[in-house]
């Protein structure tokens, strides 16, 4: 499943899996000059057992790309997304390659690289 894909793929790279357990819409704004508002959210977010968070600790939000568009790239690719595939590049990642980013010298699938890296 896309969720079983993404909460592997988070492990491999040392994450963990929250949740959000509460949203909440505290406000919304008008823009100057404008007739759109600027909403703000409130997000509660649970977190694994074992693990804390403070003020000044790293959260990161990683969004997920829809199967159906994996899926679509997957065809246009003629490549099947359950695929296993190693990522190397040619530089290092001590060169400030974006590509560091990836998952570099793990075994990964292309839908995890179509779901959670590309843009």
């Amino acid at each position: 499943t896309a969720q079983g894909n993404r909460m592997e793929w988070a492990r491999q790279l040392g994450y963990h899996m929250g949740a959000i357990e509460m949203r909440a819409e505290l406000c919304k704004q008008p823009l100057p000059e404008s007739d759109k508002l600027r909403s703000v959210k409130q997000l509660r977010i649970s977190l694994p057992a074992g693990l804390t968070y403070k003020a000044g600790d790293h959260l990161e939000v990683v969004p997920c790309n829809p199967m159906e568009l994996v899926e679509r790239m997957c065809a246009r690719l003629r490549v099947n997304h359950g695929a296993v595939v190693t990522l190397k590049s040619s530089r290092s990642v001590e060169d400030g390659d974006p590509r560091e980013m990836l998952a570099q010298g793990k075994v990964v699938t292309v839908w995890a690289i179509l779901g959670l890296y590309v843009d």
